[in-house]
């Protein structure tokens, strides 16, 4: 439902206030339901999650496929590319503040 009746004869602040109101009931939302998974996290560990503490080499055997999952996920990287030191530069300077 519609928190205007035309958007034409609508008040200047009424759609900025209608959109503001319903992005923060939709970040509450979120927020709520990231919360409640979040605490209801047990069952899905033991779902997704075998891990054996029984010795170093367990525990990395216990976790691979997760972690080939998780790389699957966000992809990998080539380290012989990566530059060997990181480098800086100016983002911001004032009086008070030294970015970079």
């Amino acid at each position: 439902m519609a928190f205007y009746e035309d958007i034409q004869s609508a008040p200047p602040g009424l759609i900025k206030r209608g959109v503001s109101d319903r992005q923060h009931l939709l970040r509450c939302e979120t927020e709520d339901f990231l919360r409640a998974l979040s605490l209801d996290y047990e069952p899905r560990r033991e779902i997704y999650w075998r891990r054996d503490y029984s010795s170093f080499e367990a525990y990395e055997s216990s976790v691979a496929g997760n972690r080939d999952a998780w790389r699957q996920a966000i992809g990998t990287f080539d380290l012989e590319l990566l530059p060997l030191s990181a480098s800086r530069e100016p983002f911001l300077e004032t009086d008070a503040i030294h970015a970079e």
